[in-house]
């Protein structure tokens, strides 16, 4: 049987979204909150709700690009 080729159709491309203070990451369908919600070294403190509504918010617009 032949191999089948590659093409760029058969490829998912998806934006991987960090929040940088937190490491939280979300793309599509996951997420990752990394320390969000934890107060950090420096003693910052990151809302979970807010850090993920701005992830949405930055993937939506991405999204339309």
């Amino acid at each position: 049987m032949a191999m089948k080729k590659v093409t760029r159709e058969q490829f998912q491309i998806e934006v991987k979204v960090t929040h940088i203070p937190t490491d939280a990451w979300f793309t599509t369908g996951y997420e990752n909150m990394g320390r969000a919600g934890n107060v950090l070294e420096n003693g910052d403190d990151y809302s979970p709700n807010e850090v993920r509504a701005m992830a949405a918010q930055l993937l939506r617009e991405h999204e339309k690009k």
